[in-house]
């Protein structure tokens, strides 16, 4: 006989049935609020708890939790939407892009990563927790850097040795939860830029990018 015990699902509370001997990383499914969570955030509830009953009457699963890899909403909207908003980023910000210097893009590119690793957050926990949606942050990021280099490249510009750089540790960060990233700073990736002569004229400072 298979031990079970009552979880509750930290989104919607209802409490239902899993193994009593899945691993705390373990990603379980609700099945009531379609939300995917680790076992360990899970909400205890003992079988025979006084919470386990209201009225003498044994609390009923709205719905059966079962073990499985978090999985996407729907891969094909994730990634829709992800393109759309890769589209909408890359237009408003090429024309603006055009006009900076080396050290304003680089203060530019430093507000753009910390937006989009906030809206990263914020779509881990309303959307969906996936490895799709950390990718289509990163492809905004990289993109916004790679756009950059080609118009700047194309105006004479060809020191991008920061923004390079910038765009390799920025784009790691992505993959590393919110609470890891809190005592990082690029203050001095901007400050370091500082010492550029001629930004952003011919063959100056593309990002940074000189």
């Amino acid at each position: 006989m298979v031990n079970t015990q009552l979880i509750r699902c930290p989104v919607c509370l209802v409490s239902q049935t899993v193994k009593q001997d899945i691993s705390p990383n373990q990603q379980l499914h609700c099945g009531n609020c379609q939300r995917s969570f680790a076992a360990k955030n899970g909400l205890p509830l003992k079988e025979d708890s006084a919470i386990s009953y209201a009225n003498n009457t044994p609390l009923t699963p709205a719905s059966v939790v079962t073990t499985q890899p978090a999985a996407s909403r729907n891969v094909i909207v994730t990634w829709l939407l992800g393109f759309v908003l890769w589209i909408f980023t890359i237009s408003k910000a090429r024309p603006y892009m055009a006009s900076l210097k080396g050290p304003d893009f680089l203060e530019f590119y430093i507000i753009v990563f910390f937006t989009i690793l906030v809206i990263l957050i914020l779509a881990r926990r309303l959307w969906e927790d996936t490895m799709h949606v950390t990718l289509i942050a990163l492809l905004i990021f990289e993109g916004i850097g790679i756009v950059r280099y080609i118009d700047a490249s194309a105006a004479g510009m060809h020191k991008f040795q920061i923004m390079f750089f910038m765009m390799g540790v920025g784009g790691v960060l992505f993959f590393v939860r919110a609470h890891h990233t809190n005592n990082m700073s690029w203050s001095s990736d901007c400050s370091s830029c500082s010492s550029c002569s001629g930004c952003g004229g011919g063959g100056g400072c593309g990002g940074c990018g000189d």
